[in-house]
């Protein structure tokens, strides 16, 4: 049972992603921070980790190995909020 999708969620796919020598479930994490904002929501506001595990069809403890794997092959960056949240976004060049 899906939790966090529905039927109008999407993701885009840029082919430069295939380019980082990531593995499938990297390009999705990828995607899904790259997109940042779907409509008036982002994806940590729509279920975080378990919104990407639902995406990538695994367990958010692999959500968040996955975030450390892109994180330390500098793609995306994790950030803090006053509150304590811990969010990640894209890396600027």
């Amino acid at each position: 049972m899906l939790l966090y999708l529905n039927r109008r969620d999407e993701i885009k796919v840029y082919d430069w992603m295939f380019h980082l020598g990531l593995d499938a479930k990297e390009i999705f994490v990828l995607a899904i921070i790259h997109q940042e904002w779907f409509g008036d929501r982002s994806w940590y506001e729509r279920g975080g980790v378990a919104y990407i595990a639902e995406w990538c069809g695994c367990k958010e403890e692999e959500v968040v190995t996955i975030l450390g794997r892109l994180e330390a092959k500098d793609l995306i960056v994790k950030k803090q909020q006053p509150n304590g949240r811990v969010y990640y976004s894209v890396k600027s060049k």
